[in-house]
């Protein structure tokens, strides 16, 4: 058993709130691993070497029978799919062996204002403490990064050039198998987005919950030790704490606090007139591509 559709990306665009909004559809299967990243990296013995990459790398699954097991508990369900933000950014291998494996796939794209996006990702490293640069100074060591065996998280302003990864896509899959939507959709009218998605995946609409919740939010910590406490959930205060709270409401009260302790970081002028001219003639040619007025994303 292997999926039918895939979100792929683009990361810090809402593809977990989408991922959360699929699973609760009736007729649609999602992996319970939401970032598997099978397509990127078949057979591959994957080796990061960024400090703060092991976790991702531990999480890689390359090998085809354990990714069948992701989809083994598939009963009925029409829909089956995953979400991997890698097999935008890898889009050329990614697209040739999900051709090879499922030639028939869906492809669901989510994208952000660029700028926004690639600040969005920066805050949220800085957030988590994978991020000890200026975001300037990040922006000026990605291919340094990238030669250094870093994880591709850190390629901020590479994994916001749409336009060639949605080209790919396009051209591989048929534009009748691809569907682009945009960030702003999902925020302002989630309910109508997930219903051509569902239409998209011929599956019958579904009212969602919970689609005014945000999810995998970045910012800043208002209070850094409080929030090293939250994050290393084995730290032995945590858990003796967590006690006082019954077991149905823990993670309600950790993410409360956790959100309540993330203030907004803002993008100085300065680097947004940069990012906007490194990114204005890839958002030009993605706009005549998807046929979606990106004015916004110019101004």
């Amino acid at each position: 058993m292997l999926p039918n559709f895939l979100v792929v990306g683009a990361a810090k665009s809402g593809t977990t709130s989408l991922y959360n909004y699929l699973k609760q559809h009736p007729d649609i299967y999602m992996s319970p691993v939401k970032e598997p990243y099978f397509f990127s990296f078949i057979n591959e013995q994957v080796v990061l070497k960024g400090p703060h990459d092991a976790k991702t790398q531990e999480g890689i699954i390359s090998d085809l029978n354990e990714y069948k097991r992701l989809f083994s508990a598939v009963k009925n369900e029409k829909a089956i799919g995953e979400c991997s933000n890698s097999y935008l950014y890898f889009y050329e291998k990614s697209s040739r062996n999900i051709k090879r494996f499922i030639p028939q796939c869906k492809i669901i794209i989510i994208l952000r204002n660029p700028v926004e996006r690639t600040f969005s990702h920066y805050t949220q490293h800085k957030m988590i403490g994978h991020e000890n640069l200026s975001f300037r100074n990040a922006l000026e060591k990605e291919k340094e990064r990238e030669i250094a065996g870093w994880r591709w998280h850190y390629q901020y302003i590479g994994q916001s050039m749409y336009y060639n990864q949605v080209k790919w896509y396009m051209e591989n899959f048929g534009k009748e198998n691809v569907r682009v939507f945009l960030f702003e959709e999902l925020k302002n009218g989630p309910l109508k987005l997930m219903e051509e998605i569902f239409n998209f995946l011929k599956v019958s609409n579904f009212n969602i919950s919970n689609y005014d919740k945000a999810f995998n939010i970045s910012g800043e910590p208002r209070i850094k030790i409080l929030h090293n406490l939250l994050i290393n959930k084995e730290n032995n205060n945590i858990k003796n704490i967590s006690k006082i709270f019954p077991k149905a409401y823990r993670r309600k009260v950790y993410d409360y606090i956790f959100k309540k302790n993330i203030g907004r970081i803002e993008m100085t002028k300065e680097d947004k007139q940069y990012l906007k001219v490194i990114f204005r003639d890839d958002i030009i040619n993605l706009q005549s591509l998807i046929n979606k007025n990106l004015s916004a994303w110019l101004s």
